[in-house]
């Protein structure tokens, strides 16, 4: 079925009312509208209170929900258990402002939700400027933190640099390896902080003296002062200045004390029994070093050359003079534009080189080489050059090249002059020691001693020389001045030559030691030694053989290093005392301990035993007696009799009482303080007291008891005829007590006095 909407079908509009005006004076309604113009104001003034009610407590609860945002970021931030801000130093720092920000956003969107749309838009724009202080904050953090970090980083890496320096630093090149591998690292770390030219120089030098100084105090606590010094100089430019010379005047200074202590040694002087001799010992230091002391002044340059032949030789072997022969050949004596500019003093194939470090490895790498095998064994510049010749080191005529080595290495030697310490060390390298030749062993001395700062010397000592006339007669024939003696012409390392009655002209000789004293062999001691005073008896000098130091004599008086040898010398000799005397502590201790645990047997095996440990000499007779009281005691044996304690009692069978015997000893030693003569009987009772005194183990009144080298004397005394009285002065005289010397005298034997 079909259902048709309902359609209107009267015109609205057809049918009106009648229109309406209606006024607007309110005073149509009555009243003239006064009252209403009063409830219209009223109810103003209520939507007024009303709104700003509505507006106080919106604020009130913008303030309340601030706070509360405030306060809990604070403590997120800030809690000094687990804070964002507490926690995020170091490593913990990356990602802080990211994690700061999710914070702000969930604590804000936490108390915002909370409030009413009105609370909440006026809490979003009064909390903005409190959030980007706490933004800024992280991200401030952050960055310092992340810097901190990569400084941290930084100074960890060159700290282990120079403590790997530090630990290889003796290994060749591997300090310049450590500086060049981190100066990688400092140019990317330069770039990747945008540095100026002015700061990268600044860092590259930081870290050059670090790694520097770690090596050169390695170096230093090794002991290893040349190589300390090397190193040091060799970064010299690259270096902290300040710190640099702070470096260098602690090598010197301790070059200077480790050569103090080995100047101490060669200073010292020992006796037969290898015991420090203090006062001789003294004598040497102020013969070197005091008011009268003279040195010689050697101005020869340093020659580079020559030391760098020596670190050479330092790594292979051979004689430095081949090598630094080769050099001067090689580089023009090191004026060459190669050596200047490359470092390269030998010719090598494989330079230029950054260093003389690199050199000297590259060159000693070089002679190590098997085709030159043999080279260090060589004897003669002749061998050495023929050697290197055919391992094709050069073409030039290898003899003609021997000729020029000799020639170069001569010229050095009679540059460089004989120094004072070049004797002193070539005469203590042979002191104290007994000659092949024995008490005829003169001349070997001198050649031997004298090889190590003469050349002649060393020519002498190679063909074996041990004849005096023979080294004075080719010591003529090779050009060396032979004068008659005369002391002001002495100088030291000169020879003296001496004739005796016995053997005529040229009989001895020794090395003049500069100071009125020598270096020479002793026939009567058959040891080499050095003596303070040149002339000796029972010998004349008779000529100079002039062997001796070159130079302009000076005075040599040094007042401190004369203080500063001697404290060195004086505590050596504490030192070594403190060691003996524990030694002896500890020997005599364990032989007491022996005969304390029975070890060394009875009494009578005890007592041989130390009579021989006395004998010998091992133990004094003074720490002989005080171990046999020890013994004594032990096994109850009255030392001075050897028998038992007890055995001579006084007869009754009653315990011993020594206080009669004690008053009879004391009464004694009254009468002697007093002047008074003993009679015959008072000595006897005297006598017998004191045995039985000690026949029971007591004291006699603080007596030494039972003394063999006072007893020895007093009888040597007894048999000249000195009476009691005399003895006793000469007891005390000698150091007894007067105890002491009343006990002995109590033990005289009666018939002396009958």
């Amino acid at each position: 079925m079909k259902i048709t909407t309902y359609r209107q079908v009267v015109n609205p509009s057809v049918i009106s009312g009648p229109s309406r005006q209606v006024t607007t004076d309110i005073n149509a309604y009555g009243g003239k509208g006064n009252n209403y113009g009063d409830m219209a104001s009223a109810l103003g003034q209520v939507n007024k209170v009303l709104a700003q009610q509505r507006d106080d407590e919106d604020a009130t609860a913008v303030l309340d929900a601030k706070n509360k945002i405030i306060s809990s970021l604070t403590d997120q931030l800030y809690n000094s258990e687990n804070g964002l801000l507490t926690t995020g130093v170091g490593q913990n720092a990356q990602g802080l402002t990211d994690r700061v920000n999710q914070a702000i956003q969930k604590t804000t969107d936490e108390v915002i939700k909370m409030q009413n749309p009105r609370v909440a838009y006026r809490l979003k724009n009064s909390i903005t400027d409190n959030i980007n202080n706490f933004q800024r904050i992280a991200m401030g953090q952050e960055r310092e933190q992340k810097e901190a970090t990569d400084n941290a980083n930084w100074d960890a890496l060159l700290s282990n640099k120079a403590i790997l320096a530090g630990n290889t630093y003796s290994v060749q090149n591997m300090v310049t390896n450590i500086i060049r591998d981190t100066e990688r690292d400092l140019i990317t770390r330069g770039k990747t902080k945008g540095w100026t030219g002015a700061i990268f120089e600044a860092n590259r030098q930081k870290m050059i003296t670090q790694i520097v100084a770690s090596a050169v105090q390695s170096a230093l606590n090794d002991n290893a002062d040349d190589r300390a010094l090397e190193i040091a100089n060799n970064y010299r430019k690259d270096m902290d200045q300040g710190t640099y010379g702070k470096l260098v005047n602690s090598i010197k200074k301790k070059k200077e004390v480790n050569d103090m202590y080995i100047e101490a040694d060669n200073l010292i002087v020992r006796d037969k029994d290898g015991n420090i001799d203090l006062e001789a010992s003294r004598k040497n230091v102020e013969n070197k070093y005091g008011r009268n002391a003279v040195r010689y002044e050697n101005d020869a340059p340093y020659d580079h050359l020559y030391d760098l032949a020596l670190r050479v030789t330092k790594i292979t072997g051979g004689n430095p003079d081949f090598i630094y022969g080769q050099m001067s050949l090689e580089s023009d004596h090191g004026k060459s534009r190669y050596a200047i500019e490359d470092h390269n003093y030998a010719g090598l194939t494989n330079g230029p080189f950054a260093s003389d470090d690199d050199f000297v490895q590259a060159y000693a790498d070089t002679l190590m080489q098997d085709r030159y095998k043999g080279w260090q064994n060589a004897s003669t510049a002749t061998e050495y050059a023929n050697i290197m010749y055919n391992g094709g080191y050069f073409t030039s005529n290898p003899n003609e090249y021997a000729v020029n080595i000799d020639d170069i290495a001569n010229s050095r030697k009679k540059s460089s002059g004989i120094t004072s310490d070049m004797v002193d060390a070539g005469a203590n390298a042979w002191l104290n020691q007994t000659m092949d030749n024995g008490k005829n062993g003169c001349a070997e001395y001198v050649t031997k001693a004298g090889s190590m700062y003469s050349p002649f010397l060393k020519q002498e000592f190679d063909k074996g020389v041990v004849y005096v006339p023979t080294l004075v007669e080719n010591a003529r024939s090779a050009g060396i001045q032979v004068t008659d003696f005369d002391a002001n012409n002495l100088k030291k390392g000169d020879l003296i030559v001496y004739s005796s009655p016995s053997q005529g002209s040229d009989s001895h000789v020794v090395i003049y030691d500069g100071n009125g004293g020598y270096y020479g062999n002793s026939s009567s001691n058959n040891i080499t030694m050095h003596g303070d005073n040149y002339n000796i008896e029972g010998l004349t000098p008779q000529r100079i053989i002039k062997t001796g130091v070159t130079g302009r004599q000076v005075s040599g008086y040094d007042m401190q290093k004369q203080l500063d040898i001697m404290s060195i010398i004086e505590g050596k000799y504490k030192e070594e005392t403190a060691i003996k005397n524990q030694q002896r502590n500890s020997y005599l201790t364990g032989i007491e301990e022996s005969i304390r645990s029975g070890a060394t047997g009875d009494y009578i095996s005890t007592k041989q035993m130390l009579d021989t440990q006395a004998n010998s000499g091992s133990i004094t007779w003074k720490e002989h007696d005080d171990l046999l009281k020890i013994a004594g005691s032990k096994y109850n044996i009255n030392v001075a009799t050897g028998q038992e304690k007890g055995t001579r009692g006084t007869g009754s069978g009653r315990a011993y009482n020594p206080t009669k015997d004690q008053h009879t000893l004391a009464v004694n030693q009254l009468r002697l303080q007093m002047g008074e003569d003993l009679t015959a009987e008072q000595i006897i009772a005297g006598n017998e007291a004191s045995a039985r005194l000690i026949e029971n183990g007591y004291d006699t009144g603080g007596a030494d008891l039972d003394n063999q080298d006072i007893m020895s004397g007093i009888t040597t005394l007894l048999d000249n005829g000195s009476t009691p009285d005399e003895i006793k002065e000469a007891l005390i005289s000698s150091g007894a007590s007067e105890e002491t010397a009343n006990y002995y005298i109590s033990l005289i034997d009666n018939s002396y006095y009958e």
